[in-house]
């Protein structure tokens, strides 16, 4: 039988049910030796993040691809409003248990209510996933017309680095062209965001991934857009 992308999310988990930020964790899939993520790795990415952003006290954020609500986990702790959509019912129905009174849907990224306005709308992880540039850029207009002060896309596969990072994944990962045939990564280059900024009028911010102790930052990077006023 086949598998893709949606297959695999959708049974991560048996049975939603309340679980601690590094189960979250777990769930959305950071849990082998190239992308383990711990809070206190990502919480330490996430303060640099916030910093670019200007995140305020007052602010919301909005994930598109937000799973078991692990990315968002920090901030709901800290009493922000979050919410997200998140193709995978079991994820999406871990994240209602956990982050509660959170605004979380089920549904294609593509689905997300554009009328309804958030201050920063933000993805991790997720890009990779798609199935072409075009389906990229349509997403990111999407998420422009949703937010309020800035888009952030956190975990992007470099073009550029995309020979050694196939390498290191079929180092860590037993039979890996067998299990994973049909299930490639989407590479983007820094370039086509930059092109991306320009046609759009956006600023654009672009840095390495900064999660230390994570294999799979050695090859990502991030892209924060900016409404220039």
């Amino acid at each position: 039988m086949s598998k893709n992308w949606a297959d695999i999310w959708e049974s991560r988990v048996d049975a939603p049910r309340e679980m601690n930020h590094v189960e979250l964790l777990k769930a959305n899939g950071y849990d082998n030796k190239r992308s383990a993520l711990l809070p206190w790795n990502l919480t330490y990415a996430q303060e640099f993040y916030w910093n670019i952003i200007r995140l305020q006290e007052s602010d919301s954020v909005y994930e598109v691809g937000c799973g078991s609500g692990a990315f968002l986990y920090s901030l709901y702790k800290e009493g922000y409003k979050v919410g997200g959509i998140d193709l995978s019912k079991n994820l999406i129905d871990l994240a209602v248990i956990n982050l509660h009174g959170g605004n979380f849907t089920c549904g294609d990224a593509q689905e997300i209510n554009t009328a309804e306005k958030w201050d920063h709308v933000v993805s991790f992880g997720l890009f990779f996933y798609f199935p072409s540039k075009e389906y990229a850029e349509t997403l990111l207009l999407k998420m422009l017309e949703k937010s309020n002060k800035s888009v952030s896309i956190y975990e992007l596969p470099d073009l550029d680095r995309k020979e050694e990072c196939e390498a290191m994944r079929r180092a860590t990962t037993p039979n890996y062209d067998r299990d994973y045939a049909g299930l490639e990564h989407l590479y983007f280059s820094k370039q086509w965001f930059c092109d991306f900024a320009r046609r759009h009028g956006l600023h654009l911010t672009l840095f390495d991934q900064v999660i230390p102790d994570y294999e799979n930052g050695k090859y990502r990077f991030c892209a924060v857009f900016n409404k220039i006023l």
